[in-house]
């Protein structure tokens, strides 16, 4: 996989760069971050996707569906000779899997200066999902309002609840959260999709690194069910069954014009 990443980006002419790094189970990991230059150096729009899956899985929608859009983009932006007015560095995390090892690698490893490079962090996780609900990262936590507003309506004690709320309360946020959940609502309403706002997702894959750091958003297509005691966020999630067979074309498409729109909003500015 690593050398697909490598492969596809020296026949486009870009740079990569690889880190190693070792995870909490004492294995090797490798990021391959392939970077595509802008008109500006200074300002860098950093999208990201775990190639990793879990043992008990091929993981195709979680997560070579991500890397895929990353893998497409990447193309578009070699065959077609345009030169974006922001940097962009394409990230390929490994070890998301195990404890977000990868993506926490990376960012420890990022200068002051480095950091504030960083105009926007896209992250890309299970984006082939059929049947999909766009979630969106909450940039205000309003989101966590409206869950301390619906376990009261279900009888739930308060002390039951109230260390969640008060955690993803005090998560880190930057000032720039908010304009790209902004903008990728728009996007959505505009289409007439539902979407859901949510804050706790961050926490859960490569976003929680760069929280606070720099402005986050993400680009996460679930579909919720229960599978007898379990919470499975899109079908088949982190099992064998996670074939070719759970990835939807359409939800491909939505997730690639999400992120086209999110880089021709942010070249604007």
């Amino acid at each position: 996989m690593q050398t697909i990443f490598l492969n596809q980006a020296k026949q486009a002419g870009f740079s990569t760069e690889v880190q190693t790094f070792e995870n909490r189970e004492k294995t090797k990991g490798r990021n391959i971050i392939v970077k595509i230059p802008g008109e500006s150096k200074q300002n860098v729009i950093l999208l990201g996707a775990h190639y990793d899956s879990v043992k008990m899985g091929p993981g195709i929608n979680d997560n070579a569906s991500g890397v895929a859009l990353l893998l497409d983009l990447m193309t578009q932006l070699s065959t077609k000779k345009i030169q974006p007015k922001n940097t962009i560095y394409l990230a390929f995390w490994d070890s998301e899997e195990v404890g977000i090892a990868g993506s926490q690698a990376y960012v420890e490893k990022l200068t002051a200066e480095q950091l504030k490079s960083i105009k926007a962090y896209i992250n890309l996780d299970m984006i082939g999902t059929k049947e999909p609900e766009i979630l969106i990262a909450d940039g205000d936590k309003s989101s966590v309002d409206e869950m301390e507003k619906m376990l009261k309506e279900r009888g739930m004690q308060e002390q039951d609840y109230k260390p969640l709320l008060d955690g993803l309360r005090s998560l880190p946020s930057h000032a720039g959260d908010l304009a790209l959940e902004k903008t990728l609502k728009e996007f959505f309403k505009a289409k007439n999709l539902k979407i859901k706002e949510d804050v706790s997702t961050l926490t859960a894959s490569d976003t929680a690194p760069f929280l606070g750091k720099v402005p986050v958003t993400a680009v996460i297509l679930f579909n919720e069910q229960m599978k007898g005691d379990e919470l499975e966020f899109a079908p088949c999630y982190h099992k064998a069954c996670d074939t070719i067979e759970q990835v939807d074309p359409k939800s491909m498409q939505l997730a690639g014009d999400a992120v086209t729109h999110l880089l021709t909003v942010l070249d604007k500015q």
